[in-house]
């Protein structure tokens, strides 16, 4: 699923008069209470919502483009899934600093950074920064992008209108990525992470949760994500030493990219929209 409006989110109001129950966290498997924990950080979803105030839409929740139905939605991806220890790592970690640095409705932090540095080179398409040299922490960066995806593999999340989250497959990388981010293990040595920062205005109002991307090379699995303007793709599998340059967590020059990814977007858009019926009550930009 897919999320667009002024601004783009994909499902749940948590219910807090609910029970919270008792379950094995999915990261530190440990037994405790467990959260409602959401797939994409609820924060991003107070983002789109508030933008969608200020463009003066009757109806201010985002829309959810699924396979199915494209309708407004106050519905969040989220389930009982990790217990407050681990959520608290996950915020510490990655979340709340990414939190600073994508669109946020009226500035875009990160793409005004790049704006102003001098690239390391370009890349087909592509300038590539390094993100130390412009001050930023590929550090969290990475974390956070991997605990989305992570959260991706782990768990069948309920996206809206009857859908359910396909669990993305990381083979022999699933627990060595449970392990790093815990603290416990370092990056997997099969993984690389590849960070996009978009220029195009459209990439900045989606929100998609992790979803398989095409197979670039033979036993490499590839998945993508993007959060409000900053796009992920995570590779597992044996790829060839010179492509570990290119992820942000592994490479002594922690490479960001920028370039405009609209169409990468629309062909994910369109994707949907095949067999997706437009409900009645959308709101028209």
């Amino acid at each position: 699923m897919i999320c667009v409006g002024k601004f783009v989110h994909c499902s749940g109001e948590s219910d807090r008069n609910r029970i919270v129950p008792m379950g094995i966290c999915k990261l530190c498997l440990l037994r405790k209470p467990l959260q409602d924990s959401h797939l994409i950080p609820a924060a991003m979803y107070d983002i789109i919502r508030r933008e969608n105030i200020r463009a003066g839409w009757k109806n201010p929740s985002p829309i959810a483009i699924g396979r199915r139905i494209t309708s407004h939605t106050s519905r969040q991806p989220s389930d009982y899934v990790l217990c407050s220890d681990c959520e608290d790592r996950f915020n510490k970690n990655g979340e709340s600093w990414m939190l600073n640095w994508v669109w946020n409705g009226t500035s875009f932090p990160l793409l005004e950074r790049l704006n102003v540095a001098h690239p390391r080179y370009h890349f087909q398409d592509a300038l590539v920064f390094s993100a130390p040299a412009v001050g930023i922490d590929a550090d969290k960066l990475g974390y956070f992008a991997l605990s989305i995806f992570w959260r991706a593999g782990v768990h069948v999340w309920d996206v809206g209108f009857g859908g359910r989250s396909t669990k993305l497959d990381f083979g022999s990388a699933e627990e060595p990525l449970r392990l790093f981010l815990l603290g416990q293990n370092p990056l997997p040595s099969n993984v690389i992470l590849v960070c996009t920062v978009c220029t195009d205005a459209l990439s900045r109002i989606v929100t998609t949760p992790g979803c398989r991307i095409e197979k670039f090379f033979s036993h490499v699995s590839g998945f993508g994500v993007t959060t409000l303007g900053v796009h992920f793709m995570l590779f597992v599998g044996p790829l060839p030493p010179p492509f570990q340059e290119l992820c942000c967590m592994r490479s002594p020059s922690r490479p960001l990219f920028f370039r405009d990814c609209q169409q990468n977007t629309l062909d994910a858009y369109k994707s949907l929209m095949v067999s997706s019926r437009v409900a009645k009550n959308v709101e028209r930009a």
